[in-house]
């Protein structure tokens, strides 16, 4: 009882010099010091600018559980990796992204505004209305039924309108392959058909949306980024894209069938 009354006296001296600042402590009487230095419990907030914390003042260190987003400084040289000053934050003199060096296309079409995806599902309450939708594409998927989902109408409208400019020679400057002809055929079709019925079914757009995507993607790889790379192979390390690979060899010999 002695001893560990004695010890419970000590360790709380101990925490007791540690928060004056003191680098002793004792022990059965004789004077001891730490092994290693006071350390800060929690990092509190984090200095502006810097992703690194400052330490507190001796006086201020107290008693408290570990922080779990303590950022431990192991060396005092460390630098800020937030600086724009940084060699490795700076920009490379006159480069251009990929993406900017590919040509545009010979025409745009003009694309109805998205007012739903701008606008209404940016809204605070836009958690609630989704909630609402996903409850009632249960209820009607029980039932063996498609469910709609009215925003996707624009989304459809807009699928018209770029799959005609596709087909009219807008978009591409080479025509389009048979098969890619084929591919695109269908699409379009059931497209105009969910159009002219104004039934946004969700699955269906769904499947028709991705489909026009992978299509657009294989016929820029084969006109635009190939004959880019050809030119700038220096390009060919920033469009490495194996999944681009595994879809194209699917589609062809799935012969570009779509998902019903």
């Amino acid at each position: 009882m002695k001893t560990g009354t004695q010890l419970y006296a000590n360790t709380q001296a101990r925490t007791l010099n540690t928060a004056q600042g003191q680098n002793e402590g004792r022990h059965d009487g004789r004077p001891v010091k730490p092994l290693s230095r006071p350390q800060q419990a929690c990092c509190a907030k984090r200095t502006a600018g810097s992703p690194f914390t400052s330490p507190l003042p001796a006086k201020q260190l107290a008693l408290q559980e570990p922080c779990p987003y303590l950022v431990v400084q192991t060396s005092p040289d460390c630098p800020d990796l937030s600086d724009p000053g940084l060699p490795i934050n700076l920009p490379i003199p006159h480069f251009i992204p990929l993406e900017k060096q590919v040509p545009r296309p010979p025409f745009t079409p003009r694309l109805k505004e998205d007012l739903h995806l701008t606008t209404d599902f940016q809204a605070d309450n836009s958690l609630t209305f989704i909630e609402k939708q996903l409850t009632e594409r249960r209820r009607v998927e029980e039932k063996g039924k498609e469910f709609v989902f009215a925003p996707l109408m624009v989304t459809l409208e807009n699928m018209q309108t770029f799959i005609k400019h596709i087909e009219a020679g807008k978009q591409f400057k080479e025509p389009l392959t048979q098969q890619e002809s084929a591919a695109l055929k269908p699409i379009g079709q059931q497209t105009a058909k969910l159009v002219a019925a104004e039934n946004p079914l969700y699955k269906r757009t769904l499947h028709l949306a991705l489909s026009l995507m992978i299509l657009c993607e294989i016929i820029t790889q084969r006109q635009v980024i190939t004959s880019l790379l050809h030119k700038k192979p220096r390009c060919r390390n920033s469009y490495q894209s194996p999944m681009r690979s595994r879809i194209s060899v699917r589609m062809n010999q799935s012969c570009w069938r779509l998902c019903p």
